[in-house]
């Protein structure tokens, strides 16, 4: 088996939906800040690289309405050399972020990926 360090093998955060708040999960649909996939129980995001654009990058996505409890994840995602975030509604839940699981039960949204 191999342990090295290959090309084109990334690691990904696996994140419960429920550390994210309904409003931002529906800004994934639209946002033009932040590359994302939509799949059936979440989305995938790519991890902005901060070195590249500084702080301007951030405030493009704050700017778009995504809260800091969002934007501290995507930073605990570059931090731990994440390429990708897939918010999944049976995603791990991590005790690091806050647990939006009562918005998900008031909240109207359009997007129905929560856990």
């Amino acid at each position: 088996m191999y342990t090295e360090n290959h090309d084109g093998i990334f690691k990904y955060l696996d994140c419960s939906t429920v550390h994210v708040r309904p409003k931002d999960m529906d800004l994934l649909t639209t946002a033009e800040s932040l590359v994302t996939i939509q799949h059936k129980y979440g989305a995938f995001v790519n991890v902005p690289n901060p070195d590249e654009e500084g702080e301007a990058l951030y405030d493009r996505i704050r700017e778009e309405g995504f809260s800091e409890d969002f934007i501290k994840i995507l930073n605990f995602a570059y931090a731990n050399d994440c390429y990708w975030i897939n918010f999944d509604a049976d995603g791990i839940i991590h005790h690091e972020f806050n647990n939006f699981s009562a918005l998900w039960e008031t909240e109207s949204v359009s997007c129905s990926s929560h856990a």
